[in-house]
């Protein structure tokens, strides 16, 4: 289920890759599926993990536009984009899949 949430995401053209990681801040799935990506949004989770305070932000920089958003039972989605994205739109599509997401991993058990 997670790799049909990350795939429809990352079939927006803006958005360069997607991941879900675990309550230990490692990777359970991603888009692109390399260990590039694994490693860096691994690393990009710390920030969450650094804060209780939020249960999402946006972070801004030159190149991307990286969107972390908590979900339920300690997961956490990462969406990385194009400085030049339609962040609403990103924002709405990362709420739609948060909830499809939040839906099936409270009803798994694993």
């Amino acid at each position: 289920m997670e790799e049909f949430v990350i795939s429809d995401l990352r079939d927006s053209e803006s958005i360069y890759c997607v991941a879900i990681l675990d309550d230990q801040g490692f990777v359970k799935s991603s888009n692109p599926n390399n260990n590039e990506t694994k490693q860096r949004m691994s690393k990009l989770a710390e920030i969450l993990f650094a804060s209780d305070d939020f249960n999402k932000t946006s972070i801004i920089t030159e190149h991307r536009i990286v969107i972390i958003h908590r979900l339920v039972r300690n997961f956490t989605l990462i969406v990385e984009c194009s400085t030049n994205s339609n962040l609403g739109l990103i924002r709405e599509e990362i709420a739609s899949a948060a909830s499809r997401l939040d839906t099936y991993l409270s009803s798994t058990s694993n």
